[in-house]
């Protein structure tokens, strides 16, 4: 029994392999199309993602103006940061020149809701920072 299962297997991967060598040996290479490729015209595009931001703030005061004692202080607070989504908008308008040269323009909004807030002694002095809204413009 075992052996007709074999002479089975063999006779159907011979007849896959004579099917395939068939089909293969009427191709040539005047029947294959070679994809061309125009990048010219509009594109768009949406985006969303997740986004940090740190900062880095430092600050000196310098020696008082008034009284002339108060010495000189360096201040510096680093990796203030905030975090959150944002969401992209983007088009652009391309033209492809002779051969592999293409020149164009690309305009992109991003709107997010990152927002840093730092508050000191208490709440009196705050600093705040919202990357909000980005917009850019490039030429390529």
């Amino acid at each position: 029994m075992k052996s007709g299962k074999f002479l089975a297997a063999a006779l159907s991967s011979a007849s896959a392999a004579a099917l395939f060598l068939a089909f293969a040996a009427g191709a040539n290479a005047a029947d294959i199309d070679v994809p061309t490729s125009d990048w010219t015209g509009i594109h768009l595009g949406l985006g969303a993602g997740y986004g940090m931001i740190d900062h880095d703030i430092s600050a000196t005061l310098a020696e008082d103006a008034i009284f002339g004692n108060s010495p000189e202080i360096d201040l510096g607070l680093d990796g203030i940061g905030g975090e959150g989504a944002l969401g992209t908008i983007e088009a652009g308008l391309d033209y492809q020149l002779n051969g592999n040269w293409l020149v164009g323009v690309q305009g992109d909004y991003t709107r997010s809701n990152i927002a840093t807030e730092l508050n000191v002694d208490d709440g009196d002095i705050t600093y705040q920072l919202e990357a909000t809204d980005t917009v850019s413009l490039l030429a390529r």
